[in-house]
């Protein structure tokens, strides 16, 4: 399979869907479990969605199912659907449910994001990689971490990390184990102080490289805002084969 099949099939396993069932240029549309508001929960995505090539899969709450499928009508191709207007008239459409699912009232984040893939280590741009750059073994456990990660956690998914003076300043690790075989996704954090000095890229690099040695499908997700993250997965040879979008919605 071409790596964007395999996106493809990561993409329907994320939203529940069976792809067997999607039809040439239609639109695979599968339920999510609903998730009231309580106090533990501020936070909710009723609907998401993503395109791969002219195929789309969406995963919908049941109650806003009828509204999803509306949606698709009107905004059906890929463009379309990762317009201004399209997120602008889903935001129209699905507030009248938020009090339903306890939200009132709320803040709609409409942020997409593109989907990017690496399969081949010898694509992989190598003299990203500084020296410094390291494989995490559990004796970093012990270092200072300037990061949000948890060592122990990307240590045990597998990770990279940038090292000065003897102290984690960047990481990149294994987000996500995919349901479909040999597919990961990755993340990478670089700590404030330590940004531009090329520390994510060469973690990545290190990271995707080793990965596609083992014979993995990297997937890389960034938000289309955050055009640091972009650079820095193309820049070592991550390519983009798809794009995502959830509608997120926030008790305030």
């Amino acid at each position: 399979m071409t790596a964007a099949e395999y996106l493809w099939l990561d993409e329907c396993a994320r939203h529940g869907a069976d792809a067997a069932s999607m039809t040439d240029g239609g639109i695979l549309l599968a339920d999510k479990e609903e998730a009231p508001l309580s106090r533990h929960l501020n936070i909710i995505v009723p609907v998401s969605f993503a395109c791969v090539g002219d195929a789309v899969i969406a995963s919908a709450y049941p109650s806003a199912r009828s509204v999803m499928t509306a949606h698709f009508e009107k905004y059906r191709s890929a463009d379309a659907l990762f317009s201004d207007a399209a997120f602008a008239a889903l935001d129209t459409a699905l507030r009248p449910y938020l009090a339903a699912w306890g939200y009132k009232p709320s803040a709609f984040w409409a942020r997409y994001g593109i989907s990017l893939v690496q399969d081949d280590a010898a694509a992989v741009d190598v003299s990203a990689i500084l020296c410094g750059t390291v494989r995490m073994t559990e004796a970093m456990c012990g270092m200072k971490n300037h990061t949000s990660m948890k060592s122990d956690d990307c240590i045990r998914r597998g990770a990279f990390a940038h090292t000065v003076n003897g102290e984690i300043v960047c990481m990149a690790s294994v987000n996500r184990v995919s349901e479909v075989e040999h597919c990961v996704e990755i993340g990478v954090e670089c700590a404030k102080d330590w940004r531009r000095c090329g520390f994510a890229r060469s973690c990545v690099a290190a990271l995707a490289r080793a990965l596609c040695e083992e014979g993995q499908i990297v997937l890389y997700r960034h938000y289309h805002t955050n055009t640091g993250s972009a650079a820095v997965a193309r820049s070592v040879g991550f390519r983009p084969v798809g794009r995502f979008f959830s509608y997120t919605s926030f008790a305030i």
